[in-house]
């Protein structure tokens, strides 16, 4: 996905571009928080893996780095 960026820095709001400097620092924090979420599921599917292991008592397989 990909913005264009004239239309967060649109020219009629300068010379302070206070709302296009609000919409940068809403879109970093939707891309921390869904980093976020994706390094959760990853934690879940490595404790899913080990406990499936635990079980058949297989050796340690593949485990996602965090």
């Amino acid at each position: 996905m990909t913005f264009n960026t004239r239309y967060i820095w649109v020219s009629s709001w300068g010379p302070t571009y206070n709302n296009s400097c609000r919409i940068c620092v809403a879109l970093a924090s939707i891309v921390i928080i869904l980093c976020w979420v994706f390094r959760r599921h990853l934690e879940r599917l490595n404790e899913a893996a080990q406990a499936e292991e635990r079980k058949l008592r297989l050796p340690k397989g593949y485990r996602y780095m965090l």
